[in-house]
């Protein structure tokens, strides 16, 4: 497009939609060349600098001063603060982790972690995790296990992608695939948009938004140290608890008053640092978004306590879970 015709392009955008509450992105892959440059898929930093100017372009434009971010690539580190030159121009720092399952989950916890710990200091959203049924494949499991992830380590809310949505695909009329696929190809998929409007994962990745809501959730912390696994998961990775790469609980929340703890696999958990508070536990189904009182719950002389995970109903073997402990008043 062009420095000078982005330019005019946001001079519109401005004038059109900068009274309603919007929010600006000023690029999409920022830091990603033309798909058919040589060398593609690359880290352009030419893209980069441009795309930073028109950004310090819009800030000096929009009389409303509304938020702005920019949208990375998945190429180097996968946040805005990689996309733009001038980070003091970002509002909120913007992520793009892996489209995948269980490989996804390592870089996409570091990728919040570190954006959540970096200065200067911003607040942080996945711009592009896991789209649920991407290439038609994704499973619904794995774009409400990112949100979890993400929002129980500092992210301060979501995106929910899904496949066909995004593309706008048409019953027999998809999108199509991009000028870097193979002949033949169908692209990302051809779901069709009213199809995908109706798949699972919107709901689910809603239910955690509203478990959230009931709390202060905008002064939660992450706390890793919280809980692990009560034993060693077959599917655990071997690093130790706390770090990126360990897949098990992830635990947020305030101390002296809420956790909310994700565990991403049907096994019990070890709850640390309860101290001789009483708390009210619950189960929250982040698949059907219904909760199940457990009672009281209090610590050994250790401050420590195990927590069984949810029974599951007949001829399933259950599935992720989260707990939610309040402490008595």
């Amino acid at each position: 497009m062009g420095v000078e015709k982005a330019k005019q392009h946001w001079r519109y955008l401005v004038a059109r939609y900068g009274a309603l509450p919007v929010v600006w992105c000023v690029a999409g892959e920022a830091n990603l060349p033309y798909y058919l440059a040589k060398g593609f898929p690359f880290d352009d930093r030419e893209q980069v600098k441009g795309w930073t100017e028109v950004a310090r372009f819009l800030r000096e434009l929009d009389p409303y001063h509304r938020l702005i971010t920019i949208h990375p690539t998945g190429l180097g580190r996968l946040s805005a603060r990689n996309a733009i030159n001038d980070v003091s121009l970002l509002d909120f720092d913007l992520l793009q982790t892996p489209h995948g399952q269980r490989k996804a989950v390592a870089p996409t916890v570091r990728t919040v972690r570190e954006s959540y710990a970096d200065t200067p200091v911003m607040p942080v959203i996945n711009g592009e995790p896991a789209y649920e049924m991407l290439n038609d494949t994704l499973p619904t499991e794995w774009t409400r296990q990112m949100a979890w992830l993400c929002l129980l380590n500092g992210a301060m809310g979501h995106t929910y992608g899904g496949n066909g949505v995004w593309q706008v695909n048409r019953r027999g009329q998809p999108h199509g695939p991009s000028p870097n696929h193979k002949p033949g190809s169908t692209g990302y998929g051809i779901i069709a948009w009213d199809d995908a409007m109706n798949l699972p994962g919107s709901t689910q990745v809603a239910s955690a938004a509203k478990l959230l809501q009931r709390h202060a959730w905008q002064t939660f912390t992450p706390h890793p140290e919280w809980a692990e696994f009560a034993a060693p998961s077959p599917l655990a990775q071997t690093p130790p608890p706390g770090s990126p790469e360990f897949y098990g609980p992830q635990a947020a929340g305030i101390e002296g008053r809420v956790r909310i703890i994700y565990v991403p696999l049907p096994a019990p958990i070890t709850v640390r640092g309860l101290g001789t508070s009483t708390y009210t536990a619950s189960h929250f189904d982040p698949v059907t978004g219904i909760s199940h009182p457990l009672g009281l719950l209090r610590g050994d002389a250790r401050g420590e306590a195990t927590v069984p995970a949810p029974t599951p109903p007949p001829g399933e073997s259950g599935h992720d879970w989260v707990l939610v402990l309040e402490v008595k008043r």
